[in-house]
């Protein structure tokens, strides 16, 4: 998928034999352009792309949570004798 996504980079052929290329690139571009939040093409990258951004959310809350936990912790220790 990396070298995919290398050569769709560098790609501007119109033809180009590379599987994928030009679909993807065509998708690509697609993607960028489109305004429709109901796009059956775009729809499904919108989505998972906002799950991910929610699970992100979701980690960083759960990271913080157990860094203040940890915090108070080390913090109540330190005072004991």
């Amino acid at each position: 998928m990396k070298r995919l996504w290398k050569h769709i980079a560098e790609c501007k052929n119109q033809k180009c034999l590379v599987p994928h290329c030009v679909s993807s690139r065509y998708l690509l571009s697609h993607y960028h352009g489109c305004k429709d939040v109901r796009c059956p093409v775009c729809g499904p990258v919108r989505e998972a792309i906002r799950r991910s951004h929610e699970k992100q959310k979701q980690m960083q809350v759960l990271m913080q949570g157990q860094a203040r936990r940890t915090k108070k912790h080390v913090c109540s220790d330190s005072s004991v004798p």
